[in-house]
């Protein structure tokens, strides 16, 4: 195991990254000390690290507090035996505002977190790590599981549906053509092609509206999924 034995400090343990990093270093043979604001969770996290057979320190923590850095190291050292790794993730997102209309007093709270926070926590771990002949420091910050993706499903979910009929008209065109799927295989394309090509629209014309009307109407519903998901999900549309 890559980490056999030795002790990493993660900060910010959430649902996320801050859960997985324990987990994968706990699976490599690292002892952990857990610090954040939510003292159920972290139990929670560090019952799963001690599932793997590793040793877990929970111990909530406001990294924003000097004293609550230097409780989470000395808990660290003295439970574990010191410290080998640091993972600065703790982060606060602050408030989604427009600069011209944001307090700026508002800004101190994040970067007491995601700046000065962290590097409070790298200086309690630096003296430690020197005594034990080096170590590392990772720094990530992130909750791009509460924050990041949230925002991101919308535009994702939004482009999927307008992509889809593009597809549908891409692929009715090339099996009308015969360029698309196998002969023996359903395609409203297809379909078109052989009553098109058989002259059998002449006496069942149906065997080219019935596909023509439902290759239509299937793309505009999605094309119409596609802006009312547009429009409710848009932050910037008026409700």
């Amino acid at each position: 195991m890559l980490l056999e034995n030795r002790v990493a400090i993660v900060s910010g343990v959430g649902p996320g990254m801050g859960r997985d990093i324990a987990l994968r270093f706990a699976r490599e043979g690292a002892n952990l000390a857990l610090g954040a604001r939510s003292a159920d969770y972290l139990e929670s996290v560090a019952k799963e690290v001690r599932a793997l057979g590793r040793r877990a320190v929970a111990l909530p923590t406001d990294i924003s507090k000097l004293e609550d850095c230097a409780r989470l190291v000395g808990r660290a050292e003295e439970e574990l035996g010191g410290v080998d790794i640091l993972v600065n993730n703790a982060y606060h997102p602050g408030d989604y505002e427009l600069f011209e209309h944001a307090d700026l007093e508002r800004w101190r709270e994040p970067l007491e977190v995601n700046l000065f926070g962290s590097l409070r926590l790298t200086q309690e771990v630096v003296p430690r790590m020197k005594r034990r002949g080096g170590g590392a420091v990772v720094f990530i910050n992130s909750m791009i599981v509460r924050e990041v993706l949230p925002n991101v499903v919308a535009p994702v979910l939004v482009f999927t549906t307008l992509i889809i009929p593009n597809n549908i008209l891409f692929e009715a065109a090339l099996s009308f053509l015969g360029l698309g799927v196998p002969i023996d295989t359903p395609s409203w394309g297809q379909a078109l092609s052989n009553a098109a090509n058989n002259g059998l629209y002449k006496d069942a014309p149906w065997l080219m509206i019935f596909p023509g009307v439902v290759l239509v109407l299937t793309t505009l519903a999605f094309n119409l999924l596609g802006d009312g998901l547009r429009d409710a999900l848009d932050p910037r549309s008026e409700r």
